[in-house]
């Protein structure tokens, strides 16, 4: 302990000062031969020792207390901080299960649209066997070419607004094949409210982009239906 260090270096300096000043002073002749028969010398020497004795098993004493008081806390804190990976670990766990049960594509991009993080959904939705084959690769080059710029406007969106939805861009699958896809991203932030990351997740609407194709040529096909029949109707009544 540092308070009780110096309390001894203290009392031990005015031990020493007033023995010397006893000698410079002419007071008091000290003999130096053995052995001592002086008491003044026993007296000043038995002070000094008592008083650095005390003061020595003073400091060790505070100083094993406080040993063991931060020991306690070392492991109180060891023990919250295993509770708190255990707890991290398992809502890992959670939120990973979760990210690869989900049928759509679930990518973690940085600020440069660089793929850091994909699904199992999202590897079988663009063909691909494995996370390594796309980690690191620019998300664009999974955009069809006439739609680059669209998604790179996205993104600048999602990263001033924090968050875009249901974009559509035609997206180019492992062995060059497209399809229709839709996209949903938001912004991640760190503790400091700083971007990080980009969470987008996207699905496959090829079938809709079909079914709503196929809706709309057969209402197209009605209404020219619809309006031939108008045309003979009127002529059958001039009839």
């Amino acid at each position: 302990n540092l308070r009780t260090g110096l309390a001894a270096f203290l009392l031990s300096s005015v031990s020493i000062t007033i023995m010397g000043f006893y000698i410079l002073s002419r007071r008091h002749t000290l003999p130096l031969d053995l052995p001592q028969v002086d008491p003044m010398l026993w007296i000043i020497g038995a002070v000094t020792f008592i008083l650095m004795t005390i003061a020595l098993i003073t400091s060790q004493t505070k100083l094993v207390q406080d040993l063991e008081a931060n020991l306690i806390k070392a492991q109180d804190l060891s023990e919250e901080l295993v509770q708190s990976n255990k707890t991290l670990l398992n809502s890992e766990a959670r939120y990973r299960m979760l990210v690869e049960m989900s049928p759509d594509l679930i990518v973690l991009l940085n600020l440069d649209s660089n793929i850091l993080m994909a699904n199992k959904s999202g590897l079988e939705m663009f063909k691909y066997e494995s996370l390594q084959e796309v980690v690191g690769k620019n998300m664009m080059m999974f955009i069809s070419p006439e739609y680059h710029q669209l998604a790179l406007e996205i993104i600048q969106e999602t990263i001033k607004t924090g968050s875009s939805k249901n974009a559509q861009s035609l997206a180019v699958r492992r062995d060059g094949s497209v399809f229709w896809a839709e996209f949903s991203s938001s912004l991640i932030m760190d503790e400091a409210q700083n971007p990080q990351a980009i969470l987008t997740v996207g699905r496959d609407v090829s079938k809709r982009k079909e079914t709503e194709q196929l809706l709309r040529a057969n209402r197209d096909d009605l209404a020219n239906k619809v309006s031939d029949g108008r045309v003979e109707l009127q002529r059958t009544t001039e009839r």
